[in-house]
């Protein structure tokens, strides 16, 4: 099967790529070009191929044409202004999803997360579950995924692992509840 992955060289997309590797899938890369160096492109183990990504700038249906699954991970975490996130993220993600769809991919994937619910205050969750909703009504399907942790420690769950590291514990909130998922159960 030939499955493709954008945000490849992410934590999530680093942990699915080897996972279908492993298990005899061929899997095409998709991650920016300014973020893949000569060593993580070595790195980029069991990966048949690297294609450019840009989700400002998502690729046409022909990008997509040969893959039998694409799952959707990128997402800039960068962006915090709600013009910038809707503008990059969710019109980018859109766009994919629609290309995806168009060029006949069987099977597409929306990598989303535990933020994106029905009321949701948060700008990453509404921005997350409107991508959902574009996903389902192409007949994609969308994971919430919790804290993804494990060996690799990275995503939200690394940067809350530093937060051990500080002299005082920093309260998030007194009915603020964390779900994980280890690395291997994600895989």
């Amino acid at each position: 099967m030939r499955v493709g992955i954008t945000g490849a060289n992410g934590y999530v997309g680093t942990i699915l790529r080897a996972a279908f590797a492993e298990e005899g899938h061929e899997v095409i890369a998709f991650a920016r070009s300014n973020r893949v160096t000569s060593e993580s492109a070595a790195a980029m183990v069991g990966v048949a191929e690297r294609r450019p990504y840009e989700i400002k700038r998502p690729p046409s249906g022909a990008a997509f044409s040969d893959l039998d699954v694409l799952i959707h991970g990128a997402w800039d975490l960068t962006l915090v202004n709600a013009g910038d996130v809707w503008g990059v993220n969710v019109s980018g993600s859109q766009h994919l999803l629609r290309n995806a769809a168009d060029a006949g991919v069987r099977r597409v994937i929306f990598i989303s997360s535990m933020s994106a619910y029905k009321g949701t205050r948060q700008l990453y969750g509404q921005a997350k579950l409107a991508c959902e909703r574009t996903a389902s009504s192409l007949g994609g399907v969308s994971t919430r995924l919790g804290l993804v942790y494990g060996p690799g420690w990275g995503g939200m769950a690394g940067a809350l692992r530093k937060l051990t590291t500080l002299p005082v514990t920093p309260l998030i909130g007194v009915r603020s509840h964390q779900f994980t998922a280890h690395e291997t159960d994600l895989a």
